[in-house]
């Protein structure tokens, strides 16, 4: 698609590069937070969040990551914690990165990206780690 050639072609240049499919729907949130500290922060759990939680082996291709993710599954108990875990790890990122890492998101509105607490998640994403946005209205433009 013209977004992730635009990601791959042109972001990538100037930092590292996550994509999110917000169409496919067997990735959660979790696992996306995984793979930002395994990736990003060399598999370290930011210190206010560690919880020794027993993770599964990551997977990452390239400077590019994927597949979706969502959290259509997750119950209200968890939205805080997961919100949480996503700010602690946005202000770790925010500290310790010296290149941009652009966040780009494809179908935000797709079944993957539109709960609650996955718009709550990225919002924390984004708020506290300075994670740049690119959408396709500014990719079009």
């Amino acid at each position: 698609t013209i977004l992730h050639d635009f990601a791959l072609n042109i972001l990538s240049q100037d930092g590292d590069v996550i994509e999110i499919l917000g169409y496919d729907q067997n990735v959660r949130m979790e696992e996306f937070l995984d793979v930002l500290v395994h990736q990003f922060l060399n598999g370290n759990e930011p210190e206010e969040y560690n919880h020794n939680n027993n993770r599964g082996k990551l997977q990452t291709t390239g400077r590019i990551i994927g597949p979706s993710l969502s959290g259509t599954d997750i119950g209200m108990n968890r939205k805080h914690v997961l919100v949480k875990r996503a700010k602690t790890i946005a202000e770790t990122l925010a500290r310790t990165r010296i290149c941009p890492l652009y966040l780009v998101l494809h179908s935000i509105d797709g079944v993957a990206l539109r709960s609650q607490v996955v718009q709550e998640t990225l919002a924390a994403l984004v708020l506290y780690s300075g994670i740049e946005q690119t959408t396709e209205s500014t990719v079009k433009s």
